[in-house]
């Protein structure tokens, strides 16, 4: 057995036997490291000064901000971590109890805000082959909507878009999400959510111009 390189400096010098990689390792001098924790400690120094470990900071500092931005806009809740913990895996919880995805990037859904920007409609609703249709609403509608939401005394429109929702649509189901709320950079923020759960479903079908 090859003689461990930290042996005079560990104070569990007895467990030698037991001790795998550093396992049992008690330093009395916390400068000197074991060295295979060494090579580990060098590699997530070079981790860090890399682009994709400031990008991600980046990204999760957005994040971040976007779903405090949901709770003082909306008046719901932000939940903590990001929905990392237990029985609460969203990012942030409506007044009305719904459970959201808040997503903000750079770009994104430009045809839906364009049309929806024309001043003729308040709220969208998208069809395409990849499943039920799903509603698209400002945020400056969304009161307007009532809880459950309802078309009733808005104005609203079809828009067929071909393969547009495949990412919406897994961050629904993924994340087992009531509504997606998305923002692109300089724009408003959008609810998005199946139309199955509009209060009156009779509206969608009948259809509008």
């Amino acid at each position: 057995m090859a003689r461990c390189p930290v042996i005079a400096n560990c104070l569990a010098s007895t467990h030698c036997p037991f001790c795998v990689d550093g396992s049992e390792y008690q330093p009395i001098d916390r400068k000197i490291v074991f060295p295979t924790q060494a090579a580990r400690i060098a590699a997530r120094k070079e981790w860090r000064k890399s682009m994709a470990f400031r990008n991600g900071r980046g990204n999760a500092r957005k994040g971040r901000q976007g779903e405090r931005e949901v709770a003082r806009l909306f008046g719901g809740q932000r939940v903590p971590m990001s929905g990392i913990l237990d029985g609460l895996p969203n990012d942030n919880v409506l007044p009305n109890g719904w459970r959201v995805e808040t997503k903000r990037r750079k770009s994104g859904l430009t045809r839906l805000y364009t049309r929806l920007t024309r001043g003729d409609v308040d709220v969208l609703i998208v069809e395409d082959e990849d499943g039920p249709p799903l509603v698209v609403a400002p945020r400056t509608i969304w009161d307007l909507l009532g809880s459950p939401p309802s078309l009733k005394g808005v104005r609203w429109a079809r828009v067929v878009w071909a393969g547009g929702t495949k990412t919406i649509r897994r961050w629904l189901s993924a994340e087992q999400a009531d509504a997606v709320l998305f923002r692109a950079d300089r724009r408003d923020w959008l609810v998005i959510f199946e139309a199955s759960r509009l209060a009156r479903e009779e509206e969608v079908a009948g259809g509008r111009a």
